[in-house]
């Protein structure tokens, strides 16, 4: 039975180890930046490899193309359209690339047999020195109490941590998360007086200042699964120090 649940746990560790290396491999293929356009023309946007506004470019005769009024609608438009773009980029590129295929094999793999044997990668080899295992009954207990809260715990969500940016005495005002643009908003008569090179000077300082906050506000849900995550590395290593001596296996 021992042996069972260790040829068992090395296969599903080799398949993390190969899930890991897929995902760090679609990361790659992001791209570094797209751009985007309100429908009007008057404000185009760039979104860097994040997904997140790095600049923005507002037409020469934007004024004719929108009111004052209507500017930060237009921000909010061109960002949307860039993360379009960079969405749709970054899909093409894995398709071209064979993604999904592989993908489709590595989860096909784990119905399969289990291949062949050997050591786990050196990542899922936990340090077991000074570990003094509990009774497997008592690891089962825990470790359903620790899924448990996994499951309870709210779905991430990009939008959980937001930032403000208010130059211009507060009269732009931008509001960051980590999904994109969430809002923004512009006073009109102080629009009507700017030239493009000063609304996108506006946005730029504003970019910057939420750029900087919401890189210091740490997400309070990704805190609490970190956490969980921790107690579940523990549990983890309690039970591989239980299955390497067999012995204690009678006691549980």
């Amino acid at each position: 039975m021992t042996e069972n649940l260790m040829t068992e746990l090395s296969r599903l560790q080799r398949y993390a180890s190969a899930l890991h290396g897929l995902l760090q491999e679609a990361q790659a293929w992001s791209p570094d930046r797209a751009q985007g356009t309100d429908g009007s023309g008057a404000v185009s946007m760039t979104v860097g490899a994040d997904g997140l506004p790095v600049s923005v470019c507002v037409s020469s005769d934007w004024n004719r193309r929108i009111c004052p009024d209507a500017f930060a609608t237009a921000v909010v438009e061109a960002s949307r359209a860039a993360q379009g773009e960079w969405i749709a980029s970054w899909i093409g590129a894995l398709e071209r690339e064979g993604w999904q295929a592989k993908a489709d094999r590595l989860h096909a793999s784990l119905d399969g047999p289990a291949g062949a044997s050997g050591p786990p990668p050196p990542a899922f080899r936990p340090d077991l020195a000074g570990v003094r295992p509990r009774p497997l009954s008592v690891l089962a207990e825990d470790a359903l109490k620790e899924f448990g809260a996994v499951e309870k715990l709210p779905p991430p969500s990009a939008a959980a941590v937001q930032a403000t940016g208010r130059p211009a005495g507060g009269r732009f005002v931008l509001v960051l998360s980590r999904g994109g643009i969430v809002s923004c908003s512009a006073d009109p008569g102080w629009v009507s007086q700017q030239t493009p090179d000063m609304l996108a000077n506006a946005f730029a300082e504003a970019l910057a200042t939420a750029r900087e906050a919401l890189a210091e506000s740490p997400d309070a849900a990704s805190q609490r699964a970190a956490g969980t995550a921790g107690q579940l590395t523990g549990l983890f290593t309690e039970a591989i120090a239980l299955l390497s001596e067999p012995r204690r296996l009678t006691g549980s």
